[in-house]
């Protein structure tokens, strides 16, 4: 059964009015019912929503990953070092093994050794890690910069860089080398003599090169320097600390160059004397002579036993040709001779002819002839 609520009771509006003047307490259920299931809807969403964020946040690695931490230490040459050498450290910090490639370097992806890098995946710390290493000019200064590009898995990629400063006030040393005019051979001078050729083994090789070399920059150490002579000009020692070879065409000389210093070879050339005879007793030394050139040899040497004859005609010599025209007008003479008798009687026929013979007005014999069949 139904309760009622006098009139007055309620002052909630009109709708709650009705409500009570209906006295259907189910019909305002009805209304509260579908207000709480607005609510519910707008309350799955926002647990989807957080369900979906929690999902992310678990199952995506952390800010941090996918990296490569690239860190170098550079140092000042030493030993067989030509340059700074940086020792470059790539880390992986993430739970997969990756490829790390140089993409750019200071002083070029060429000065670096060990890339491409194969980096073991990093469960945790300490991460895995790769060392390459760079040697640049020694006279470099400032800063190196390594920039790596990482491929996770063959498909996740990443580029990272690493900056170190560079050593400053490294120790340099150079090599030099000359060889210079010894007039007479024992007046040593300063001048340069063109020509000729250095080169030096040793710590470090030093590639020939035309007279003189500058001063190269190369590690300290011991050097063996080896020059070769100019044109017209041979070797001597001068005075000098050089190796002379027989000859005067190559000399070797040992240079040290002391680190932070420098070294330098020096050898010595005097113009190749001209060659003098042995002069006799009481004579003046004279310059040898050269001996005389060897007569020509004829053209063609002639026969042993042949006799030559000299008719001064451009012909003589030449009887194969002359009895060879002989016979070949012989031929064609009796040839033509035949073919005319041959024309003047018919083939397969006879006849009689009356040869007549008178004087021409010449006085020479005109022969006539008539043919009768």
């Amino acid at each position: 059964m139904y309760r009622t609520r006098s009139r007055r009771e309620p002052a909630l509006g009109s709708a709650m009015a009705r409500v009570v003047r209906t006295g259907l307490v189910r019909t305002g259920r009805v209304r509260t019912g579908r207000v709480r299931t607005g609510l519910g809807t707008l309350a799955m969403g926002i647990g989807a929503v957080l369900i979906v964020g929690a999902g992310v946040a678990f199952f995506a690695p952390p800010a941090f990953a996918w990296t490569n931490i690239v860190t170098g230490t550079a140092v000042c040459p030493s030993g067989q070092n030509q340059g700074i050498t940086i020792t470059w450290t790539v880390a992986n910090d993430f739970n997969a093994s990756e490829v790390a490639t140089v993409t750019s370097a200071t002083g070029g992806v060429g000065t670096v050794t060990g890339s491409p890098a194969d980096i073991p995946a990093s469960p945790g710390k300490p991460f895995k890690t790769a060392t390459l290493t760079q040697v640049i000019p020694s006279t470099a200064t400032g800063s190196a910069t390594l920039t790596v590009k990482g491929v996770w898995s063959g498909k996740v990629t990443q580029t990272n860089s690493g900056t170190t400063p560079l050593p400053g006030g490294c120790p340099t040393q150079t090599l030099s080398g000359h060889i210079y005019l010894c007039p007479g051979g024992t007046s040593p001078t300063a001048t340069e003599v063109p020509g000729g050729s250095l080169a030096a083994s040793g710590p470090q090789n030093v590639a020939s090169i035309a007279n003189p070399l500058a001063p190269t920059h190369v590690i300290a150490g011991h050097y063996t320097m080896s020059a070769t002579a100019p044109g017209a000009y041979q070797l001597v020692p001068c005075g000098g600390s050089s190796s002379v070879a027989s000859g005067g065409q190559s000399a070797s000389e040992s240079v040290a160059v002391p680190a932070g210093g420098s070294g330098n070879g020096v050898f010595y050339a005097t113009t190749t004397p001209v060659p003098r005879t042995a002069p006799a007793s009481g004579a003046m030394p004279v310059a040898s002579q050269s001996p005389p050139a060897p007569p020509a040899a004829p053209a063609s040497s002639p026969v042993q036993g042949a006799t030559t004859v000299t008719t001064g005609e451009p012909w003589a010599g030449s009887d194969p040709y002359v009895y060879a025209a002989l016979a070949s007008g012989t031929i064609l003479f009796g040839g033509g001779l035949w073919s005319r008798r041959r024309r003047r009687v018919a083939p397969a026929h006879s006849g009689l002819g009356d040869l007549w013979v008178q004087p021409n007005t010449f006085g020479t014999l005109e022969e006539n002839e008539t043919f009768r069949g």
